[in-house]
């Protein structure tokens, strides 16, 4: 299995654990990902762009077909420890001054 199915089975895990020992908590992660999806409204494009700058990439490649967007990069890729950090808000895994921590 790779790192990164490894990681994101065991967030799931533990994400399904607290909520079941505490639904409360589902309520306030609920609405922390509804105060980040206002925080990013209209800037999500720039917010897939910055993704690309955070892996290193050299490159990155927008296409669009139909009504699906696609953005590739040659950058370094997600670590487990990106898939944490993604899995929840207000957890950056960027160090402190750096462009787009939140």
């Amino acid at each position: 299995m790779s790192a990164l199915k490894t990681a994101i089975d065991q967030i799931r895990e533990t994400r399904a654990k607290v909520y079941a020992d505490d639904p409360d908590q589902f309520v306030c992660d609920a609405n922390s990902v509804k105060e980040a999806a206002r925080d990013h409204t209209d800037r999500w494009l720039y917010e897939l762009i910055q993704n690309c700058d955070d892996a290193f990439a050299k490159s990155v490649c927008v296409h669009i077909a139909g009504a699906t967007l696609y953005v590739a990069d040659d950058g370094r890729g997600l670590t487990p420890a990106a898939v944490k950090s993604l899995s929840k808000t207000h957890f950056p895994v960027k160090s402190a001054g750096a462009i787009g921590r939140k």
